[in-house]
């Protein structure tokens, strides 16, 4: 007992020691060819096509302003994009001599609201003057009139705290910059422009903006990314991808509780549905009409999907103490191709979203493998979704603490073992909580964090347990008592999740309260799962159990964890395709939702069949030396008869602990008493 309490207490200094790294420093796994963005500099060159463009050639420099931004659509709900047309732009190709040609660069840049339009001057361009014109007229109103409405905007991006998965370019501001935001003289202080230009490929951001419109010492603007034909650079990974991706991965097979495959099935649905709303806020065009859903009580279908991952975690737990078998798994062909061929399946405007993805994956795939990315980096991880996967695997590293003190031993052993690791589990996520601050960094200090995620995996070891006792015996319950925990158990999953809405809401304002939220609510949901499941199991579930048994969860439930590996990857290459912000809307996320879930389950099946099930096979007959072993008679765990206690062996043929004692077993020692 005292070497989990030590385990504990190191993983409580571990976490407070998160190691940061940034991809700034790792330039040789950028997704686009650096070099050749380089290479086509000339500023000589460049002056020379933007006179030509300029005062020589009215169509073409109609095509690029053509292919440039707009005034934002959709501004008063939130939008503060304007793409431009990027295919346009890298379309672009006009000789005006043997020698020169000139073709087209998408950049984007970010321009502040707070801006001197007034003093700009541009070239007597009668089209252009009226463009400037437009945007003067619409920047003085958006400066002047609606500060109240964009302050408004500003205090309700803290709703998406909760929606931190990936890092900063991802995540959202956090609860201190937002004050910070604020408390400055101007609400506006905070808020930006993202716009599409499109130059010549000679010049730089600076020098073709410049040369149009004088704004140097006027407006300020930050480059973002330019982009151009066929910039994406092979690395070795892409030919690594190529050759040995089939001979990578391999994973478990899944429990088998038949109402198991329902849970997981829904359970990775329910992911794949808040996946796909959660994206939004990063292409989204009306995001104050997103914000306002996220903070309405009849968005909870769709926010409450954060539970979905402690599920997975109480069933991990279950399944290692109702099978004894630990399951490591691999996702390094999913890495692999991340970290390569994952940057070229498409293209577009927002692709530096997933050529981010690809960047981490090529600088970071080590922290992924070794399953630490939650501690090493984790703003930064490779394929975001692994987080889950680094702490089940850190949990079945401890897990033998207490299995040690379960298997061979009595029950009041086995209970105090469990309820130790409970307690511990409960007291140690309270006492974080309550020490540091979460909110500076909620995303690191809690939701990735092995402290605040361990109590669900202890939660469903004691399920799993319970399932074990009575696998061959009978339950027997009052069916109305039966049903009214059952209802008890269904309300508490919505307390947990409409008390966990309240918390995400903007004006929430209760710290203590919010911090016993963080502590139990998640204990809570899996405990009253753990009962479904357990009912359901012992004859009690009714309907529930005749819906979660249902064949038609069956092919999810076994391809999940491939599902599970693939979908954010796949939803972020959608949505960076996209040539403008989506617009959000219920009937088109939902939409976009039976998309994402077919075609997932199309990628996951490949996987499986493709990678999983050979490596899993190949390794089967090393492990058993190639041959062929009968299956047992009985699917119980068998029990070496060194091992078997003879006094707790029960007439139901288990012993203390539940275990099923194998017949041929029971014979030898029947015979050993006469």
């Amino acid at each position: 007992m005292e070497a989990l309490h030590i385990i504990f207490l190191s993983l409580l200094f571990i976490s407070e020691s998160h190691a940061r790294l940034h991809l700034s420093d790792y330039p040789s796994g950028y997704a686009f060819d650096r070099e050749l963005h380089e290479s086509v500099l000339d500023s000589e060159l460049c002056r020379k096509q933007l006179n030509h463009i300029l005062f020589d050639d009215t169509t073409l420099l109609l095509q690029f302003f053509d292919a440039g931004p707009r005034i934002p659509k959709g501004v008063l709900t939130g939008n503060l994009k304007s793409l431009g047309n990027y295919y346009q732009c890298l379309g672009i190709r006009r000789s005006i001599d043997e020698a020169t040609t000139i073709d087209g660069k998408y950049c984007s840049i970010n321009v502040g609201l707070q801006q001197n339009v007034n003093a700009i001057s541009v070239p007597e361009i009668d089209w252009l003057q009226e463009r400037i014109k437009e945007w003067q007229i619409y920047g003085q109103t958006l400066l002047l009139d609606d500060q109240e409405f964009l302050k408004d905007f500003v205090q309700k991006q803290s709703s998406l705290k909760h929606y931190l998965f990936f890092g900063p370019d991802i995540e959202g501001s956090t609860r201190n910059d937002l004050d910070s935001r604020l408390g400055d003289s101007s609400a506006l202080a905070g808020l930006q422009f993202t716009l599409g230009i499109c130059i010549p490929k000679a010049c730089t951001v600076d020098e073709a903006i410049n040369s149009i419109v004088n704004i140097s010492s006027i407006i300020h603007y930050k480059e973002n990314l330019c982009r151009l034909p066929n910039d994406k650079n092979w690395v070795t990974a892409d030919y690594v991808a190529i050759n040995i991706a089939t001979l990578l991965n391999t994973s478990d097979k899944p429990g088998k509780l038949e109402c198991l495959d329902g849970v997981r099935a829904l359970a990775m649905f329910w992911v794949l549905l808040g996946h796909t709303f959660y994206i939004i806020p990063f292409v989204g065009s009306n995001l104050l009409d997103l914000l306002e859903w996220q903070e309405n009580i009849k968005g909870i279908w769709v926010t409450g999907a954060l539970h979905t991952v402690d599920t997975f975690f109480m069933l991990s737990g279950l399944l290692l103490v109702y099978i004894s078998v630990a399951k490591f798994k691999n996702g390094a062909t999913v890495i692999l191709f991340e970290a390569s061929l994952y940057n070229r399946i498409s293209d577009g405007p927002l692709w530096d979203l997933a050529g981010t993805n690809v960047h981490r994956c090529r600088e970071f795939w080590w922290t992924t493998l070794l399953y630490v990315q939650n501690f090493v980096n984790p703003h930064e991880t490779c394929v975001g979704v692994t987080w889950y996967l680094a702490i089940d695997m850190q949990l079945h590293i401890i897990s033998p603490l207490v299995l040690y003190w379960m298997l061979g031993s009595s029950k009041r052993s086995t209970w105090s073992a469990l309820i130790f690791a409970m307690v511990a589990s409960l007291t140690i996520t309270i006492c974080y909580i309550f020490l540091v601050d979460i909110y500076v960094d909620y995303y690191t200090e809690y939701y990735v964090n092995i402290l605040t995620r361990c109590p669900p995996f202890f939660v469903g070891m004691i399920v799993g347990y319970c399932l074990r006792v009575y696998r061959n015996k009978e339950f027997k319950m009052s069916a109305i008592l039966s049903a009214i925990i059952t209802i008890i158990a269904i309300g508490l999953t919505f307390v947990a999740m409409y008390l966990n809405f309240l918390k995400s809401l903007s004006d929430w304002d209760h710290e203590v309260f919010g911090n016993l939220i963080d502590a139990f609510s998640r204990s809570v949901w899996c405990a009253s799962l753990g009962w479904i499941i357990f009912a359901c199991v012992n004859g009690y579930g009714g309907p529930i159990n005749f819906i979660l048994s249902m064949g038609l969860w069956k092919i999810p439930s076994r391809i999940s964890y491939g599902m599970y590996l693939v979908h954010f990857s796949m939803m972020i290459a959608y949505y960076a395709s996209e040539v403008e912000p989506v617009y959000f809307s219920i009937s088109s996320g939902l939409f976009r939702f039976c998309g994402f879930l077919l075609i997932t389950i199309v990628l996951a099946i490949f996987i499986t069949a493709l990678v999983d099930v050979p490596i899993s096979v190949i390794f089967k007959l090393i492990i058993e030396g190639g041959e062929r072993k009968p299956p047992p008679k009985s699917q119980e765990p068998i029990i070496p008869h060194s091992e078997i206690n003879e006094k707790h062996i029960n007439k139901n043929g288990a012993n203390s602990n539940g275990v099923v004692v194998d017949e041929a077993e029971k014979s030898k020692m029947e015979n050993s008493k006469l």
